[in-house]
């Protein structure tokens, strides 16, 4: 099978179960933080954009909750970034667990699956 081919078939089996499953996970409550998930791509871009403006991570994560999050103390901001990482980590281990429920899909295709495939 062509590569094009095992690559269609990954999105198919992974990548776009994966987005389907992470999407019902951003909107779900987490204790004391609301819509968590939806802060990861805020992030994302706040940090892309300070990055590329030379500033500190400590500027960039000041401007985030200064614009986004509201989060005063810092108590509150190490507790809420605490809650970024508990998301991702769970971004993780959802897309190691789609991704091992379509490697005997996968597998079919191909006689030897590696990191280059």
């Amino acid at each position: 099978m062509s590569q094009v081919e095992r690559l269609k078939e990954f999105k198919k089996s992974v990548r776009n179960k994966f987005n389907i499953y992470n999407s019902l996970f951003l909107n779900l409550p987490y204790t004391d933080t609301e819509n968590v998930g939806v802060y990861i791509p805020l992030l994302f871009r706040q940090c892309e954009k300070g990055l590329e403006a030379g500033k500190n991570p400590m500027e960039i994560l000041e401007d985030f909750f200064a614009n986004y999050a509201e989060i005063e103390t810092e108590k509150e901001r190490i507790d809420f970034m605490f809650k970024i990482i508990q998301y991702v980590e769970r971004q993780v281990v959802l897309y190691d667990s789609v991704e091992d429920a379509a490697f005997p899909r996968l597998h079919e295709l191909t006689d030897s699956l590696s990191i280059r495939d």
